[in-house]
């Protein structure tokens, strides 16, 4: 089976983490490897890069490694760390102080009553009933299971939390120093937020922004112009703008970033069911195809590939499905264009100009980009059609 044009953007986590398994991911199809860092430790992550550093080495095109911020999000933690069955109706506690459910010190006064809060992408769904100098209460409205370590959304409430947290900064510095090749930066607001990422890390490394709020929505246009990349991370950001405005809002990422030239990742539960399943559903298939035929560079796994059961059969699925749209919007191209087919091109080490300009046309063929400016290869590993290939500069070529 050839190299699907779309990439495909694999987390790594404890069903991946392996030397062996992360090399069947990249044979499997993986373009980038996500470290989700909201997660785990930097001991661990650390081992992680070294992990996927090995397994890329001799595949024959450059696999990028992806440090995902923790961002200004809210994470609970449970009382020893278990799950907490709950029932619509049941009255949860929620405290900075070791009372209940534990949350990091938030802004409570910013909370009315009635307010909606949710747990989990929305998988919880509850309304605050009292606020407290170190807590809050809330009613929960569906029934559901409570874990530890999921994020809690206050859609359309300003918290209090600093948009890049001192953690954040050293996570950063931490994946520069250690060669990770992108950063992916959750909750991006405003240019300003990734003109404060690029104070940190400098021009070398690409920025890749997280559009998942309401704030992120209004300011589309400016985040693209200032990025290197725009991921539609439709997980918060469905809970945040409400789940029936999804749809119209990832054309709008998808049209503001393509404005730009810049690559567009789609994201969160796009073959959620192969977490358990070895097969996806329906409705997954067409939810990856379409992405692929409205022009998204990347498609991304989460907990697919980072704590599923079949993490690899997952990617090897995602990557015929993307296959499968690629060549049905080619033959209708080729149907009302007449275009006639190529195998491929390649280009020899060039200005990194040189190569947006191919890749502005929307190549419909690889285009195999041979560099050894770490920066190209890098900034080409998310776009679709582009291979980047670690390589000397040649004057025979």
């Amino acid at each position: 089976m050839r190299e699907a044009l779309t990439k495909i953007v694999c987390t790594i986590g404890p069903s991946t983490s392996s030397r062996q398994k992360i090399r069947e991911l990249i044979d499997a199809g993986m373009s980038v490897a996500r470290i989700n860092f909201s997660h785990g430790s930097r001991e661990a992550h650390l081992e992680t890069i070294r992990s996927i550093k090995d397994s890329r080495c001799g595949v024959g095109r450059y696999v990028a490694i992806a440090l995902d911020t923790r961002g200004p999000e809210v994470r609970i933690r449970t009382p020893e760390e278990k799950d907490i069955k709950v029932n619509a109706g049941d009255i949860l506690r929620f405290s900075s102080s070791g009372k209940g459910i534990l949350i990091p010190k938030i802004d409570f006064k910013s909370l009315s009553m009635d307010d909606r809060v949710f747990i989990d992408d929305g998988a919880i769904d509850m309304k605050v009933t009292s606020v407290e100098e170190n807590g809050f209460g809330c009613k929960v409205m569906s029934s559901g299971v409570v874990k530890s370590n999921k994020s809690m959304n206050f859609p359309n409430i300003d918290i209090g939390i600093e948009s890049l947290s001192n953690e954040d900064k050293d996570d950063i510095m931490f994946g520069v120093r250690n060669g990770i090749d992108m950063i992916f930066v959750s909750f991006v607001n405003s240019r300003r937020d990734v003109e404060e990422i690029r104070r940190v890390v400098g021009s070398g490394v690409p920025i890749v922004s997280k559009v998942e709020s309401c704030l992120g929505m209004r300011n589309l246009g400016e985040i693209a112009l200032s990025s290197d990349g725009v991921m539609i991370a439709r997980g918060d950001l469905g809970v945040e703008i409400g789940l029936e405005n999804m749809f119209s809002a990832q054309k709008k990422i998808l049209l503001s970033a393509k404005r730009e030239g810049k690559p567009v990742i789609c994201a969160t539960q796009m073959m959620e069911s192969m977490i358990l399943k070895s097969t996806p559903n329906r409705s997954e298939i067409s939810d990856v195809g379409n992405a692929v035929i409205d022009g998204c560079d990347c498609v991304m796994l989460s907990g697919e590939t980072a704590v599923g059961a079949f993490p690899i059969e997952t990617v090897k699925f995602m990557r015929s499905v993307c296959i499968d749209a690629e060549e049905y919007g080619l033959r209708s191209e080729r149907l009302y264009e007449g275009c006639p087919y190529v195998d491929g091109v390649v280009i020899c080490f060039g200005e990194s100009f040189e190569i947006e300009r191919m890749y502005l046309r929307s190549p419909t063929v690889p285009i195999v980009v041979i560099s050894n400016d770490k920066w190209i290869l890098r900034r080409f590993s998310i776009c679709r059609g582009m291979i980047p290939v670690e390589g000397e500069e040649s004057a025979d070529v």
